[in-house]
């Protein structure tokens, strides 16, 4: 949990080193429209899926565990392409989430630095 210049950003991950699951990303939407009714839709979430490199950085006095890697910058994108209340995912997420959450489409938008069209579904209730 951050304090930036986009406000409060939280970032959750699932799957991580020994604790992942085979249906990982329905799980990360369920948990998006969680946080999202908690949060009285007054928040924005993205969602990606991809390997990323998880783990502590810095130095032996100031250091933390963090997670980095395209699909954390890809999620952080749509993020910013959100209106409040929504949530968005990339293909991925949409393929292997469509059973467990309802998903319309929405119009696919440029995520700077990828060359691929993003966010093609928003979560609904």
């Amino acid at each position: 949990m951050a304090l930036d210049d986009k406000g409060l950003v939280i970032i959750l991950n699932l799957g991580l080193p020994l604790c992942s699951h085979a249906d990982d990303a329905g799980r990360g939407v369920q948990l998006a429209l969680q946080v999202r009714s908690l949060l009285r839709q007054r928040c924005r979430i993205g969602m990606s899926k991809g390997p990323a490199f998880c783990g502590f950085v810095g130095s032996a006095s100031r250091f933390e565990y963090t997670v980095m890697g395209s699909c954390v910058n890809l999620a952080a994108r749509l993020m910013g392409k959100c209106a409040l209340g929504e949530v968005l995912v990339d293909e991925f997420c949409y393929r292997h989430a469509r059973a467990s959450a309802t998903f319309c489409q929405r119009p696919s938008v440029h995520a700077k630095g990828y060359v691929k069209l993003y966010n093609r579904h928003m979560c609904r209730r």
